[in-house]
């Protein structure tokens, strides 16, 4: 079973390609990545976040009927990492879309892959992961979670095992 096959179901070939002005353009958004968030440019991460979410799970391919559903969904998906990542955002601010807007001026630095990946990917520490933990087990999006792979994994724990985050098998009489 791929556990990330509901966040892969649009035919990944034809969009890793694409840069964001082209996923938008696809979709037949708004160039303007506020504009297709539905938020102002002064809008705070709380209010980015809220519009994300709330415009993906309209337009999830899983819970929508409309064939344009994968091609929003993915500019809407973008959109968002570009705005709720303020070194992305701010980039954004200055320069707006490109042709080849991808990374929006993330380029590899002459320094290296560890370098340019540590300037990409915040480091996460332990005392993150659990400070994450302790806000996801038992929560609703938990709950969520588990009534979803119960269905996606036909009741199977051992698999809904793989799918369900910080998941172990002492957590079976929970669900």
């Amino acid at each position: 079973l791929d556990c990330l096959s509901d966040f892969l179901t649009l035919n990944c070939n034809e969009f890793v390609a694409m840069g964001l002005k082209e996923l938008l353009e696809a979709a037949e958004m708004p160039l303007d990545l506020y504009e297709a968030l539905g938020i102002k440019k002064t809008a705070t991460e709380s209010e980015i976040k809220k519009a994300y979410h709330k415009l993906a799970l309209k337009h999830h391919p899983d819970k929508s009927s409309s064939p344009m559903s994968t091609k929003i969904f993915q500019a809407l998906s973008s959109a968002y990492d570009v705005l709720k990542t303020p070194e992305k955002r701010e980039r954004y601010d200055q320069v707006g879309l490109d042709d080849d807007d991808s990374d929006l001026g993330m380029e590899e630095p002459d320094c290296g892959w560890t370098e340019y990946f540590r300037a990409i990917f915040k480091r996460v520490d332990e005392g993150e992961i659990e400070t994450f933990k302790d806000k996801y087990q038992r929560s609703e999006e938990e709950r969520l979670d588990i009534l979803k792979y119960y269905r996606v994994c036909k009741g199977d724990f051992s698999q809904m095992l793989e799918c369900i985050m910080l998941s172990k098998k002492e957590d079976f009489g929970y669900w």
